[in-house]
């Protein structure tokens, strides 16, 4: 009986240790809440790129870092509670790397530090308010960490220190990239409660190895960090973690390795005034056909231009850049110095020969008309059928200091073709030759 009762006093010290006082370590987020968060990553590591048929690759070394600080200000909250849109002051965000030895950098230009992002399922969406983004632009953001998406990282009910639950694949895919997780999950712990500049923080360890498909195919990843929960803020207040990235080819052998280093800081005091309401008077803040243009900038070709976020640069090929879309329209843009410049009705002859070589057959013929004067831009248009394919050609010409170009758009007609016309014409009227063009023979 004595030896029972020494047996359940001793249980009961352990529950008391064990258990303690429980906290609710959630984050409501409601529109207009604002933050600033600041952020690096460091990676390094090595990538095996895909060979050719019958050639072995060298495996390259990559390295590279990224620090971003922003001001954000949350603009629409579902009825889910997950944050959909939000507008955001970058004060930087800059991104290196070195792969294979070669030097990339990235920076937000000064011209659209402002920026909303709307969030679509696990990726972000983002235009700016002030002028066309960039594809680097575009893609820095949309694989940046999505502050709102971390909060699943937090408990759903109240924990004592040494509880422990499973983070939501939402949180897991945002720290990832993932796409879609096949196997493995972040397990997450109420570690300890520290003090750290007079701030009660909940410390929360999480670890764990994810496979997947990522935008690179399939993938691992080994976690492990913490986050800490501010108790008097209440707020999730940083995030470190480290991890290792491993990509898989189709036989799931390694053909990469990327260690990685995320530092996260964030606090609910902002500085920008540009997220401020006395500064979004008259700003358009939904995204239409004009806000979210994207802009092409080739300084070493000399040509940069705007196109809707249907198309994308398929390649650049000498002094051309084509363009497509995924359902198969496409649009070559030719860049020539000043002595090779056709005028329309040459690019007419030249364009209609060159469509009965390919055994197209013509049928109807749309004379040049000039569209603008300064610089001047003149279109015409071809009706075709080429491997039974019913085809509408539109062809443009401008002429502009130091060269010009030709730009030709080959659009399927159906129900879509005076959108895409319009399309074509708006990339045609963008287009701007930034310096004198010489052939390509005569460059050193």
């Amino acid at each position: 009986m004595k030896t029972q009762s020494l047996a359940v006093f001793a249980v009961g010290l352990l529950v008391g240790v064990t258990s303690g006082q429980p906290y609710t370590l959630s984050e409501r987020i409601t529109v207009d809440t604002k933050y600033n968060v600041r952020m690096r990553v460091d990676i390094t590591g090595s990538l095996t790129p895909p060979s050719a048929k019958g050639k072995t690759s060298t495996r390259v070394q990559v390295e590279g870092s990224s620090l971003i600080d922003y001001d954000e200000r949350v603009l629409r909250v579902d009825s889910n509670g997950a944050v959909s849109k939000t507008l955001r002051h970058c004060e930087r965000m800059h991104f290196r790397r070195t792969l294979a030895g070669q030097p990339q950098e990235l920076s937000l230009r000064n011209g659209v530090r402002r920026l909303v992002i709307l969030r679509k399922g696990h990726t972000e969406v983002p235009f700016s308010p002030d002028g066309p983004l960039t594809w680097g632009e575009i893609d820095a953001v949309r694989t940046d960490v999505f502050v709102p998406a971390l909060l699943g990282l937090l408990p759903s009910q109240p924990v004592r220190e040494g509880d422990t639950w499973t983070a939501p694949p939402s949180a897991a895919k945002e720290l990832t990239d993932l796409e879609k997780i096949d196997s493995g999950a972040l397990a997450c712990k109420f570690d300890s409660i520290v003090e750290q500049n007079r701030r009660r923080l909940a410390r929360i360890q999480f670890s764990g190895t994810l496979d997947g498909i990522g935008e690179d195919g399939p993938v691992r990843h080994k976690l492990q960090g913490y986050c800490s929960f501010d108790l008097d803020g209440r707020f999730l207040a940083e995030l470190a973690l480290t991890g290792t990235t491993l990509l898989l080819d189709e036989s799931g052998n390694e053909a990469g390795k990327i260690d990685g280093r995320l530092a996260l800081t964030r606090s609910l005091q902002t500085t920008s005034p540009q997220i401020e309401d006395a500064a979004l008077r008259g700003v358009k803040l939904e995204p239409d056909d004009q806000n979210t243009r994207m802009l092409y900038d080739n300084a070493e070709l000399g040509v940069k231009f705007l196109f809707h976020r249907r198309w994308y640069v398929a390649q650049v090929m000498g002094m051309q850049v084509a363009l497509a879309t995924k359902d198969g329209q496409g649009l070559l843009i030719t860049v020539d110095p000043p002595a090779n410049m056709p005028t329309a009705n040459a690019f007419l002859d030249e364009s209609r020969t060159w469509l009965v070589q390919q055994k197209a057959k013509v049928k109807q013929t749309y004379t040049p008309r000039r569209i603008r004067e300064r610089p001047p831009l003149d279109g015409f248009a071809i009706e075709a059928e080429l491997a039974g394919q019913k085809l509408w050609m539109d062809y443009y010409v401008t002429a502009q200091q130091g060269g010009g170009a030709t730009i030709a758009a080959r659009l399927s007609q159906d129900s879509q073709l005076a959108e895409l016309r319009r399309e074509a014409e708006a990339i045609a009227r963008s287009v701007i030759i930034t310096k004198p063009i010489v052939p390509r023979s005569n460059k050193k």
